[in-house]
């Protein structure tokens, strides 16, 4: 692989996830108060979904338990991103500061760097809330609740390749960030919902360009239908979408303008 071999590089993975774990919870008070906010919030927003569904009934035959099988499959993927990849949200920023460099001055691989820079408390929360609610949905039939969990690890890739992706536009667009955190906004907010009676662009941009129908939608389709075929598409999205963005990202360097800030230790 490199000159540090696999075993290194697994090394210093694990050691920047825990380098990360240790700085979200350095102060256990208000670490413990962010994620018990975000639980909160999360189960407030779903209660929303609760009342909209005890007045209307079935909409195209998704049920209360499918959103909530999708609300938990999202959060506890998104969960995932926040607390160990919340790098690839903040790239736009670092390109727009010159900040790169710190990761480009390293003999490891800058893209991993920059997606394990950033560690935030509330993704704890996500986690949490979101395991609840599938569990909830999922409990009369344990084998759902095993592959809706299996299926947050594949949304996670979904997540993070795509915020990754979205941020990269801040190499052709002069360091930008409010677009890129518009369309992040945009993504989560399509794969937070239940695609049904979307216009059919809308759909079409679900699983092309903005690919959000992968991180929920389709795998609890899935758990409402086992389809080998919608299968393989959540497990071909989890793997392609990492490998498109990691390309855009090494495109997107080839314009990066230096901020000078190559001796910065972090």
């Amino acid at each position: 692989m490199t000159r540090f071999g696999l075993t290194g590089h697994l090394g210093w993975i694990a050691a920047l996830a825990t380098a990360n774990l240790r700085s979200a919870v350095a102060d256990r008070g208000n670490f413990i108060a962010l994620a018990g906010f975000m639980a909160l919030n999360n189960l407030i927003w779903f209660s929303i979904w609760w009342l909209f569904f005890a007045v209307a009934g079935e909409i195209r035959g998704w049920t209360v338990s499918d959103v909530a099988a999708l609300y938990g499959i999202v959060a506890v993927a998104f969960g995932i991103h926040t607390t160990f990849f919340g790098g690839a949200r903040t790239l736009a920023q670092k390109v727009r500061d010159g900040a790169l460099d710190v990761y480009l001055g390293r003999p490891r691989s800058a893209l991993v760097g920059v997606l394990f820079s950033r560690s935030d408390p509330t993704g704890l929360g996500d986690i949490l809330s979101g395991a609840a609610l599938v569990l909830w949905v999922t409990a009369a039939t344990p084998e759902k609740g095993a592959m809706a969990l299996g299926f947050a690890g594949l949304s996670t890739s979904v997540i993070v390749a795509s915020y990754l992706a979205i941020n990269c536009l801040a190499f052709i667009s002069r360091g930008r960030s409010s677009v890129s955190d518009q369309l992040c906004e945009s993504f989560l907010m399509l794969a937070s919902m239940p695609q049904v009676g979307l216009p059919g662009v809308v759909k079409i941009l679900t699983y092309t360009a903005l690919p959000a129908a992968f991180v929920g939608f389709v795998p609890v389709e899935i758990l409402r239908d086992f389809s080998a075929a919608k299968l393989l598409e959540v497990v071909a999205a989890a793997i392609l979408c990492p490998l498109a963005a990691a390309g855009l990202f090494h495109l997107g360097l080839r314009r990066y303008s230096s901020g000078n800030r190559m001796i910065e230790l972090r």
